[in-house]
């Protein structure tokens, strides 16, 4: 479960997505992301996000559909990536380190809610339409792409990788018929804490005869 991964005292902004009323909650939802981004981060009072268009796209899907624009310290594709399935939240600490490497401002955001029920769709693993997976959690990379926008590195995802925030949120969620223990809640945990305060002894993974019900990473 989620709170078997111990993140302290790490500071913290937890956004919750409440029932869906309207068909731009989501827009909101993003832009609670950006404005919290904004005064957090960057120290602005506001910022523009754009959504990608088209996320069915498959023009250099590693690179989002950006066309290879993005600076080069954030163009890294999944297979780059240290993954491990199952493992989402090892992968975005690893993910944090390459990135926080190449002097790019990130943070782990960790998906969930109380029943640690939580619906994501377009998830490679799924076997459901739209690739509908239900998660006791699940945890992505937001990362400042450098001009006042959010991307979101999503290891299991079938959208584009990285994609802009608002388009993976509409991707992502529902804005509509999805009952409310499935409903999402955010917490963004800044990079620099979530190395000083991360840990885990991976037994969240172990079923009762003590054998992991994914097979773990291959380094410790």
């Amino acid at each position: 479960g989620l709170f078997c991964i111990l993140l302290g005292r790490a500071r913290s902004r937890t956004i919750a997505a409440s029932r869906a009323t309207h068909s731009g909650e989501l827009g909101v939802l993003a832009l609670a992301f950006v404005l919290w981004w904004a005064e957090s981060v960057q120290g602005a009072s506001s910022v523009e996000c754009t959504p990608m268009g088209d996320e069915h796209t498959t023009r250099d899907e590693a690179l989002g559909g950006f066309g290879g624009q993005l600076p080069p310290r954030l163009q890294v594709t999944k297979k780059q990536c240290t993954y491990t399935s199952c493992y989402c939240e090892e992968n975005v600490y690893m993910l944090c380190q390459r990135l926080s490497e190449e002097g790019v401002s990130c943070f782990s955001c960790w998906i969930s809610n109380e029943n640690k029920t939580v619906a994501v769709w377009r998830q490679q693993s799924s076997r459901e339409p739209e690739g509908l997976c239900v998660w006791d959690y699940h945890v992505i990379c937001l990362a400042d792409d450098g001009s006042g926008g959010i991307l979101v590195y999503d290891l299991d995802t079938t959208l584009p990788f990285p994609s802009p925030l608002e388009a993976y949120l509409r991707g992502s969620f529902r804005e509509g018929g999805t009952a409310e223990r499935f409903e999402p809640s955010f917490r963004v945990v800044a990079a620099n804490d979530f190395f000083a305060s991360f840990s885990s002894d991976r037994s969240h993974m172990l079923r009762p005869d003590g054998i992991f019900s994914a097979p773990p990473p291959v380094y410790p």
